[in-house]
């Protein structure tokens, strides 16, 4: 059932929940939604699926990756970055599907990515690095940044830092990624969970 309640001026609604689409297909463990609507998810078995929003379809399957895929993010010109625990970031056209480019240089399972507001592609490791891809077509990172953990999740703001949080329980801002003396200003610590 839906729901709404009101809090100090702001309208709450719960949406009505519900299962669409992944009968039959296996489990997924990420997502994104491209700008043109098409949503890509990351398959356990290193699949990803395309999904049309407007039929409620699986309509292509992306295969490359030898194992689950752990991260997925749609970049501003449509590609498709993922990465799974083969050790790879792949990138695929958002208009056809089709395989670009496949990255190397992590030694674990790449755990998460994110793309900047310049387009610089970012990845996180359980083998605590963090990966900088200033040009990600050209297939070498431009800097890598060892960290004291597994990398889980990362979020590049648009003032050209970046944030990292890692399986310790801190987050990590970082600065001068563009390969200037003193990258790290400050770690959050404190998160119980």
């Amino acid at each position: 059932q839906a729901w709404q309640w009101r809090w100090a001026g702001y309208t709450h609604r719960r949406l009505t929940p519900c299962t669409l689409w992944t009968t039959g297909f296996p489990p997924t463990t990420c997502l994104d939604v491209g700008l043109d609507g098409k949503l890509y998810t990351g398959d356990e078995d290193g699949g990803v699926g395309v999904w049309s929003t407007l039929t409620d379809t699986r309509i292509q399957t992306l295969h490359g990756h030898g194992d689950s895929v752990r991260a997925l993010v749609v970049g501003k010109d449509g590609t498709v970055y993922t990465a799974s625990d083969d050790l790879t970031i792949r990138l695929w056209s958002g208009e056809d599907g089709s395989h670009r480019q496949t990255l190397h240089g992590h030694t674990h399972a790449v755990m998460c990515l994110a793309v900047g507001a310049d387009g610089t592609l970012y990845s996180g490791s359980h083998d605590k690095t963090v990966r900088v891809w200033t040009h990600p077509r050209g297939g070498s990172p431009g800097l890598c940044i060892s960290t004291d953990n597994s990398v889980l999740s990362l979020a590049p703001s648009n003032d050209g830092k970046l944030y990292s949080r890692s399986v310790d329980k801190t987050i990590r801002m970082w600065s001068g990624l563009d390969g200037s003396p003193g990258f790290t200003r400050g770690t959050l610590e404190g998160h119980t969970d």
